[in-house]
């Protein structure tokens, strides 16, 4: 009980504290959201958007899952892509950011199933991550399945190829044609507290700041960097 006290010790803090200060922002938060963007980020416990953001509550329309995916269209697998149609549709955010991790437990998972390792892992994860296997093999196709940094390059390839699987999706497809969501792509150092973005001059992840791109990522490019899928693989069938 001791773990769940703290939970209640922190929520009386956020009332006397953040919830005294923004009462009325709350307050207006009760008449609806207008979230700016969306973010699909991993379920893991040390990556938090709103905290890495400092963003208030109703800026972010956060979607978690195990490994940050983005279930390709026609796989049958609705509840990432409601929220993603919802977002855009009807909240109508400007940015969809995919948010990746270093040391993430479900790329290293990918990895091992993609390797036919002995994962003993239970079905309906396995069944999960077979959305990652474009991103293996993308690593695959790179020539660098077997760098020393696999593990993090991994994670980067995950994120590029999900932001190609949130383009099949119809209502993205459609805001960005028409110029009304920009797309990003995010890496979290969990070790080092940083977060680095896409940059387009390097094609590679650097340390976010203040002036850099926000780690915005074209359709043109988010697609140059498929390499592996232009559908939904027999992975992502099952």
């Amino acid at each position: 009980m001791k773990g769940i006290q703290r939970f209640l010790e922190g929520y009386q803090s956020f009332v006397d504290g953040w919830g005294t200060r923004k009462a009325e922002t709350l307050r207006a938060l009760a008449n609806g959201q207008a979230p700016d963007a969306i973010v699909i980020s991993c379920s893991d416990s040390r990556v938090i958007p709103e905290l890495i953001t400092q963003a208030d509550p109703g800026t972010l329309f956060v979607v978690r899952n195990v490994g940050n995916l983005i279930p390709p269209v026609g796989s049958h697998n609705p509840s990432v892509s409601a929220a993603i149609a919802y977002a855009v549709d009807h909240l109508h955010v400007r940015h969809l950011i995919v948010l990746g991790h270093t040391q993430c437990g479900a790329m290293a998972a990918t990895r091992a199933l993609c390797t036919h390792a002995d994962t003993h892992l239970d079905p309906a994860i396995e069944n999960w991550l077979a959305f990652a296997r474009d991103s293996w093999d993308e690593l695959v196709a790179d020539g660098t399945a077997d760098a020393a940094d696999w593990h993090d390059r991994l994670a980067e390839e995950n994120v590029l190829q999900q932001l190609a699987n949130a383009l099949a999706y119809p209502a993205v497809a459609k805001a960005v044609s028409e110029g009304r969501i920009a797309l990003h792509a995010w890496i979290y150092d969990v070790k080092a507290a940083e977060l680095r973005c896409w940059d387009p001059q390097s094609g590679n992840f650097t340390a976010a700041n203040t002036q850099s791109g926000a780690g915005t990522i074209t359709a043109a490019q988010v697609r140059a960097n498929d390499q592996v899928s232009a559908g939904i693989s027999d992975a992502t069938k099952r």
